[in-house]
């Protein structure tokens, strides 16, 4: 039986909750129902999304705590705000609003009157049920002594004390405190959306962007995504928006003509961090590309060779003018490893390549490339190496994607499946449920290799659906962007909520890192996917590089291989440079 717990908890924790549950139920029915045993099988149906059985198990974790430890002791508190946080997602507010509450008064009673980051957890709990419920001002005083308690608890840098902040910019949002939420500027627009950066002093909303929808159907949440709060802009204010001489007077006159806000009704809006706030800093753009040498002997004949070194073979000098030394396996590498002379010499292989304005893995958002110091250049090293945990995840999901068996397996997987134009939005969760145990095992691997055959071996297992849904969220991952702010200053004042970290203590040197462009690719562009590799290994314009590298030239004798003969085939005579 002790076989079966331990295997059930090491499911568990591997995210494979599927798996866990039956051996949580046989272990229920060999050893009977305890309070343990329930919380564990009700976590485990909440994991699934089968938030009723959830609950039925929580109520009866909670009548065991209550008959064998008392109404303070044990875990309560922990089983109880299970409870409230189920019940609200079951849409039972109503119900789950005093359970939560109970929790709180658990957690606060046992705080003794000190700050305590449970009790702020289970405010935050009410917060949220309050402002469903609409009241607001209950919602707001609930979140700010959340703020204050993982403040002193956590850390005014802490991730909780950021979500906090986040939930109490919705609150505020909710009530419309005009005389701070509308101070906002004009940033930008395209066609779809206009966005707005807050220029007041209230701390929740300080380094955020509003982006609003535009056109007629803005009050349409469907097919919506943004990555951050959901909020609603008033018909007046969305109207005075567009006449405010202000925001007018710095939108570009082409779109002063176009479609506007909908001015006949709510407006959608999405409350985001504004990626580029940085006082006295610098941000900066990196499109690392894939970091995993999935080009290797059996390929191309050489150790090594990054996909992004095989497309610039390709891409010159048609579609660039230059070729870059860049080596994002490098940059991974040199990241994981801790090892800063590696990655200073990637981060100067891409400033070079920056010249080009057709290469795009590198710019600076706060100003111009060639104006950069080489000391920012430095800070940028030390705030990317402290990002270590978060190029490690980076890396395991590449993996996900990369290699040619993983490619040929895809490739067959998709045309059994019926060759499906789209996946659900379910296929996909349900893949990271069923495989978040591999992702960490892919975080531990050191050699590629290794990986690509954990990868290859775990989509033997799983039905096609998810498999070209892990697939494709790898590819995502290939051309993800991350943007990197840098900035020294003595005091937390200005990060807190926002998400930065210490990278240098001595130097003052605080480092934001955040991942972009993460859209899912489609699903119909598979069989493009599935020969990637393939395709690049064999095209013309990669064989002088190969051919090189096989002769035993280095990575710069093989890419001045490929100018010579893109200089020869070069149909305008030009004479692109490395």
């Amino acid at each position: 039986m002790k076989g079966i717990q331990a295997l059930a908890f090491v499911r568990w924790k591997q995210s494979r909750f599927r798996e866990a549950l039956p051996l949580f139920h046989e272990m229920e029915q060999h050893l009977g129902k305890s309070a343990a045993l329930c919380e564990n099988i009700a976590h485990t149906y909440n994991s699934l999304g089968d938030f009723e059985k959830a609950e039925d198990y929580l109520r009866q974790a909670l009548k065991f705590i209550e008959q064998e430890a008392g109404m303070n002791k044990g875990n309560r508190g922990g089983v109880l705000l299970g409870l409230g946080i189920v019940r609200d997602r079951l849409g039972k507010q109503k119900e789950a609003l005093p359970v939560c509450l109970k929790a709180y008064e658990f957690y606060k009673e046992r705080a003794n009157g000190a700050p305590a980051s449970l009790q702020a957890k289970a405010g935050i709990s009410c917060a949220k049920i309050y402002a469903k419920l609409g009241d607001q001002k209950k919602a707001e005083s609930y979140i700010r002594e959340a703020v204050e308690m993982y403040e002193i608890t956590c850390g005014e840098t802490s991730p909780l004390t950021a979500s906090a902040y986040h939930e109490l910019g919705k609150v505020l949002w909710a009530q419309r405190r005009r005389e701070d939420a509308q101070k906002w500027e004009y940033v930008n627009e395209g066609g779809a959306n206009m966005v707005l950066r807050y220029v007041g002093s209230e701390p929740c909303f300080r380094g955020h962007v509003l982006r609003l929808r535009k056109g007629e159907s803005t009050n349409n949440q469907d097919g919506y995504m943004a990555c951050g709060s959901v909020v609603e802009i008033s018909a007046d204010m969305a109207a005075r928006i567009q006449v405010d001489e202000t925001l007018r007077s710095a939108r570009p006159d082409d779109r002063l003509g176009s479609r506007g806000l909908d001015a006949g009704g709510a407006v959608l809006a999405a409350l985001c961090p504004d990626l580029t706030f940085c006082p006295s800093g610098g941000t900066f753009e990196i499109k690392p590309k894939l970091g995993v040498a999935d080009c290797g002997v059996r390929e191309c004949g050489v150790e090594a060779v990054p996909r992004f070194t095989l497309l610039q073979c390709i891409d010159f000098p048609k579609k660039k003018s230059s070729l870059s030394k860049y080596n994002p396996i490098e940059f991974f590498s040199a990241i994981l490893c801790n090892d800063k002379k590696r990655l200073q010499r990637e981060i100067v292989h891409l400033t070079q390549a920056s010249a080009d304005p057709r290469q795009n893995n590198f710019r600076c958002l706060s100003g111009d490339m060639t104006a950069v110091t080489d000391a920012a250049l430095d800070d940028l090293c030390e705030v990317l190496l402290r990002a270590r945990p978060l190029l490690s995840k980076l890396r395991a999901l590449d993996l996900l994607a990369a290699g040619l068996e993983v490619e040929d397996l895809v490739a067959e997987v998709y045309e059994a499946a019926g060759a499906p134009a789209h996946l659900a939005a379910a296929d996909f969760q349900e893949a990271l449920t069923e495989v978040g145990g591999l992702l960490t095992r892919l975080e531990g691997t050191k050699a590629d290799s290794e990986g690509m055959r954990l990868v290859h071996e775990a989509y033997k297992d799983l039905r096609p659906e998810l498999i070209l849904a892990l697939f494709l969220l790898g590819r995502t991952f290939h051309d993800a962007s991350i943007i990197v702010n840098v900035r020294r200053c003595q005091t937390e004042e200005s990060h807190v909520g926002l998400g930065y970290f210490q990278a240098d203590e001595a130097e003052e040197l605080w480092g934001r890192v955040s991942v972009i462009d993460t859209d899912i690719k489609p699903a119909h562009r598979i069989p493009d996917y599935a020969r990637t590799l393939r395709k690049y290994c064999q095209h013309e314009r990669v064989q002088p590089f190969l051919s090189c590298l096989r002769a035993g030239g280095t990575l710069q004798e093989g890419l001045d291989s490929v100018r010579t003969f893109g200089e020869r085939v070069c149909p305008d005579g030009g004479t692109p440079k490395v």
